[in-house]
């Protein structure tokens, strides 16, 4: 539930961050501009700031309402991304309702949100959400399943040894980041 109070934060602040205006960028020369217009798709609009602050406060509303139950923090979560399916929050909100569906132990979920979670670009490797979807698709059956919590469990292999040979993280001594590795 930490996760989920810190979530509430980053949203209630993102209006305010989206709502600056970026400074006016440099002229660039004619032929990059003519090379940027070609690759690029058509701009999109600005999100309107009273909208963002409208969501954000139906979503803090129907957080604060969902008390501390995992089942009822999905329902408010899902019930928002189906009002606001383009939210500039999406990725985050997703990435609630993945540890809530953990807490939850709901498989179909843990895989609808986790796979999605996984699938989005990131700094770290989430190791906790990785396994449980590896879990949850094998405890579903089938060999399409297998086969995506095979691709996974190479995955998880690959980012533990890549961890390995990397430095220990925090105050951890050499011996201590091995016993935890393992």
């Amino acid at each position: 539930m930490k996760f989920l109070s810190l979530l509430i934060t980053t949203m209630a602040a993102a209006p305010l961050a989206i709502a600056q205006k970026p400074a006016p960028p440099a002229a660039p020369d004619a032929d990059a501009t003519q090379t940027l217009h070609e690759q690029s798709p058509a701009p999109r609009s600005q999100p309107d700031p009273g909208e963002m602050a409208r969501e954000q406060s139906e979503l803090s509303r129907a957080l604060a309402e969902a008390g501390s139950s995992p089942v009822d923090y999905i329902r408010a979560l899902e019930s928002h991304l189906a009002k606001y399916p383009n939210s500039a929050q999406r990725s985050l909100i997703e990435k609630a309702l993945a540890k809530s569906a953990m807490e939850a132990s709901d498989n179909a979920r843990i895989i609808r949100y986790g796979e999605k979670v996984l699938a989005a670009p990131g700094p770290d490797e989430d190791f906790q959400l990785l396994d449980r979807v590896i879990r949850a698709l094998l405890d579903e059956g089938g060999a399409d399943n297998a086969k995506r919590a095979l691709e996974y469990a190479k995955r998880f292999e690959r980012d533990v040894a890549n961890m390995r040979a990397g430095a220990p993280q925090g105050h951890m001594s050499l011996a201590r980041w091995m016993e935890q590795l393992d």
